[in-house]
């Protein structure tokens, strides 16, 4: 068996579509679909296998294959390397799907490592928080989902999830959910589809001088008596480029408490996610109410390279 391979490389902050290919073997049949190169990891080159064939007799001749995309969009920022043609392993072995590459993402594979032999009963405001789903969730799977991926809530805005360890509720407030200055100006921000969730949206930074990002949570379908970190999700790119000083951030709880401080996003990797410990509280009677939250650097720099997915409210590891 024979693998056809394209090798491609997307650069930080491509303009892309979905792609379409065709191959012709010399037998006669033919192959066509697309790909979206948007869920591949930008910034390394990628091979991605666009069909198999078996060398018979028959397929001795011209292989013939095309990629097009003839849309009114314009696009950029691709690189590509060729077409191989690759022998393949004779075993059978499931191929990782698209975009589900090993991103530090702490709420899903916390669940997926502590996941218990018998599943427990959900919280107990658990069914009225589903009653914001979006979409609905079958209630065969509510338990299994919320362990697992999670339902995404108040149209698309927040993302509900039960850790497994202690069955305590967590959220993460999306990117699409928050106050972003300029968020709908395409010079300044672009939005584009989670990797690992493509109902999902995350927004990579392109170019601004007034950065600010702002939200409001409401604590009541945080499980009481629970202590809480508020966890800022965010890649560092590669040419992150304009923070000389360091961003700030404020948080204001409901018990009147606040709290300040700053990050320098100089000190973390680039070209990784990264979740951000910003401050821990405990769920009490005084705190149920609204939490409000702000991220910003107002300084004449002009600032690119972060890509910005949410904040998330989840139970304190030990």
């Amino acid at each position: 068996m024979y693998g056809v391979v394209l090798n491609v490389r997307m650069e930080e902050n491509c303009d892309i579509v979905p792609l379409n290919f065709k191959i012709m073997l010399p037998d006669g049949s033919k192959r066509a679909n697309s790909i979206d190169l948007r869920l591949y990891e930008e910034e390394q080159w990628l091979e991605i296998s666009l069909c198999e064939f078996k060398m018979s007799p028959q397929n001795v001749g011209e292989v013939a294959f095309s990629i097009y995309e003839h849309s009114e969009h314009w696009k950029g920022g691709i690189l590509i390397g060729g077409v191989s043609f690759k022998p393949q392993p004779e075993y059978s072995c499931p191929q990782q799907a698209p975009g589900k590459e090993m991103e530090d993402q702490e709420m899903e594979s916390r669940n997926r490592l502590e996941k218990p032999k018998t599943q427990k009963r959900p919280p107990p405001n658990c069914l009225a928080i589903l009653s914001r789903a979006y979409p609905l969730v079958e209630p065969s799977s509510i338990v299994e989902q919320l362990s697992s991926t999670g339902v995404l809530l108040d149209r698309k805005t927040k993302k509900y999830m039960v850790d497994v360890g202690s069955n305590k509720n967590m959220f993460m407030m999306l990117a699409r959910g928050l106050e972003i200055t300029s968020g709908s100006d395409p010079k300044h921000w672009s939005w584009k589809p989670d990797k690992l969730n493509r109902a999902v949206e995350i927004i990579k930074l392109k170019d601004i001088c007034w950065l600010d990002v702002s939200g409001k949570f409401q604590t009541v379908d945080l499980s009481p008596e629970t202590e809480y970190e508020i966890v800022l999700r965010i890649k560092i790119g590669t040419k992150i480029r304009g923070f000389y000083l360091p961003v700030n951030y404020i948080i204001r709880l409901p018990n009147g408490i606040r709290r300040e401080d700053t990050i320098d996003f100089r000190t973390y990797m680039k070209g990784s996610w990264h979740n951000i410990m910003l401050h821990k509280f405990k769920m009490t009677p005084e705190n149920v109410g609204q939490l409000q939250f702000r991220l910003y650097e107002h300084s004449e720099h002009w600032k690119s390279g972060l890509v910005l997915a949410g904040i998330s409210f989840k139970p304190a590891t030990s």
